[in-house]
């Protein structure tokens, strides 16, 4: 069990790691313009998996609408695959306002647009700052390309849960998987945990509880998964020299993610001996947070030796927030799915349309 919770963590970061390594290599080129401009091209670049992680954080929660009886359980083992929609592919860089924090230095764009981390592996932008003070003849002090995107517009989360009936035709859900190290580089460690909640409408419609073929419920859920993962931005990696004092140390620098998922859902559902066809309507909400932690090199810009000193150099520069919607009043997200049994063995495939739509497939152990 252990190594399968190694196995799903590992599917479900490997792209969050490698693509923001992709991008936060350049961070000290980045960083020239400012902290606000590193930011704002940071979460243009990496939001939509950002997004597709959150939606399938809030997905596969379910494959019918009928709670477990008193004691009755399931195990099921989910995958799905959250798409990114054409629009969240790519953007346009020179369309956002820059904001160094010098203000000697200009920022200009060119090139059509660049992609997103779900984008074409095509590159992107190039940003360009020029130091001009009116006296001196304006010099351009950093310049770099927004990075490819990785050619892969959807995102891949496998799951794993665990669901007991309880009294009152109620069900209780639980996702765990403790902070594990991944045998990835910088040390990266990750961990998971949900929990979720079914209770039956049914038993309350007069009605409805004498179709027993038919079921009604309402459930809602809760999952949080973390990433922590070493990574090493030098000096020498953006042409700059290394003029810190042992004060200042790029040694301890770490990539920090927190994603949160939040979904309430109404299920129905037609349970045969044999098939059952569900279905749900509903909201959805994630958030994710992505900081760096330690010294990070910036150059001192009035300094003719491209030097990053004790007083240049920035530490914690970037704290990101991201939300993502999947649903809403007027317009909630819906699924429809078929779920097949044999004996306690259960498979399902469902799809569900939202502004990341998502399609499942899950495999499970299920007893009454």
């Amino acid at each position: 069990m252990k190594q399968i919770r190694k196995a799903i963590l590992i599917l479900i970061l490997c792209s969050v790691v490698t693509i923001s390594h992709a991008q936060l290599k350049d961070i000290g080129t980045v960083l020239s313009g400012g902290v606000a401009d590193a930011e704002m091209l940071l979460t243009e670049y990496i939001k939509p998996y950002a997004n597709a992680l959150g939606a399938n954080l809030n997905g596969g929660w379910y494959n019918t609408a009928k709670p477990h009886s008193l004691g009755g359980f399931d195990l099921t083992l989910s995958l799905s695959a959250a798409i990114v929609p054409s629009g969240d592919r790519s953007f346009d860089a020179g369309s956002l306002t820059f904001t160094p924090t010098n203000p000697d230095i200009t920022a200009s764009v060119t090139g059509a647009s660049s992609p997103t981390a779900a984008g074409d592996k095509d590159p992107g932008q190039t940003i360009t700052y020029t130091y001009d003070n009116g006296i001196l003849p304006a010099i351009d002090i950093a310049s770099y390309q927004i990075p490819k995107g990785s050619g892969v517009p959807y995102f891949l989360s496998p799951m794993i849960q665990a669901s007991v009936g309880l009294i009152k035709e109620t069900e209780i859900i639980g996702r765990f998987m403790p902070q594990t190290k991944l045998g990835l580089s910088g040390g990266t460690k990750a961990g998971m945990w949900g929990v979720g909640i079914k209770h039956s409408l049914s038993q309350w419609i007069p009605g409805l509880k004498r179709i027993p073929v038919f079921n009604m419920s309402l459930m809602g859920g809760y999952t949080r998964l973390s990433l922590n993962s070493g990574i090493a931005v030098t000096p020498d990696m953006i042409g700059a020299t290394d003029g810190t004092s042992a004060a200042v140390s790029f040694d301890n620098q770490a990539l920090d993610m927190l994603v949160q998922g939040y979904t309430i859902n109404l299920l129905l559902s037609a349970d045969l001996p044999v098939i059952t066809i569900y279905g749900g309507a509903g909201i959805s909400k994630s958030e994710a947070n992505l900081t760096l932690e330690g010294f990070y090199p910036l150059p001192d810009i009035n300094d003719p030796a491209f030097a990053v000193t004790d007083n240049s150099a920035v530490e914690d520069p970037i704290d990101i927030n991201i939300e993502y919607k999947g649903g809403s009043a007027t317009k909630p997200r819906l699924n429809g799915g078929l779920r097949l049994k044999f004996a306690v063995i259960t498979i399902h495939a469902d799809y569900t349309y939202a502004n990341y739509s998502i399609a499942t497939l899950g495999l499970g152990v299920n007893f009454r």
